[in-house]
């Protein structure tokens, strides 16, 4: 008898181990249990409402340049939806995909509130690129904005890799701030240098490599008063041994006809 029990009792655990592989296989491999999968996990989440777990607050912190309600709709849920049920990690994958968020943390807070931190870039320059204004990060990461008017304070950029360098420029300019003011823009030429526009229409001609030694120059001329009203169209401080001066030219004197 003893024999004949164990015999059965191993007959019916193997059978339950090849059970058990087809159905994680049925249910990880293919769509066969879906059906199965999607009621068992609505009748959990009707169960875990009933206890109380539902929706009553969206609780959003962070955020400046997005919408509090666009941020909200991004749930796709209203009162009363089981908490359980609102997929939180695919929420914040579509919220990511805004050009303001750099970072979200969502987390259900039981027994009824949705949380929601962002994380947003932090525009540090406007970049012109085919008649269109962008902003930047730090990161060169391009923003589309809704309104650029309330930016236009920042620093303009043009140059198709302008904004992957952008940080750096500005970075070294930092290091005279009165003559920062008066930079209009910044022209990245050739992908390897800058071109910095003036006030009064002066364009300086940066170097590739030693630009914060130029820049210091470019300050010297500014604190002595020898770079502006000096009438100065080009400076050009590429070449470290020899920098070029060219002026606006003069225009001609107004003649009249004598009759």
């Amino acid at each position: 008898l003893r024999r004949k029990i164990r015999f059965y009792w191993e007959k019916m655990f193997f059978i339950l181990k090849i059970t058990s592989v087809l159905l994680i296989c049925l249910g990880y491999f293919t769509e066969t249990l879906n059906p199965i999968k999607r009621w068992v996990v609505s009748h959990l989440y009707e169960s875990a409402a009933e206890e109380g777990l539902v929706l009553e607050n969206v609780l959003i912190e962070g955020q400046h340049n997005v919408s509090t309600e666009d941020i909200a709709a991004t749930l796709n849920a209203d009162v009363g939806t089981p908490l359980l049920s609102i997929p939180i990690e695919h929420v914040r994958e579509v919220l990511l995909q805004n050009d303001w968020i750099k970072n979200v943390i969502i987390e259900r807070r039981f027994p009824s509130t949705i949380y929601i931190n962002i994380t947003e870039r932090e525009p540090i320059a406007i970049w012109q690129q085919n008649k269109k204004l962008y902003l930047v990060d730090d990161e060169g990461h391009v923003i589309t904005p809704s309104d650029i008017v309330k930016f236009t304070k920042l620093p303009h950029i043009i140059g198709s890799d302008a904004p992957l360098h952008v940080a750096s420029l500005l970075h070294n300019i930092e290091s005279d701030t009165e003559l920062k003011k008066h930079i209009l823009s910044s022209v990245r030429y050739g992908e390897r240098r800058w071109n910095l526009i003036l006030e009064q229409d002066i364009t300086v001609k940066m170097p590739e490599v030693n630009f914060v030694d130029a820049y210091q120059y470019l300050s010297k001329l500014y604190k002595s008063n020898k770079l502006f009203d000096q009438d100065y169209k080009v400076i050009d401080l590429r070449d470290p041994s020899k920098y070029f001066f060219e002026k606006n030219k003069p225009a001609p004197a107004a003649t009249t006809k004598k009759k």
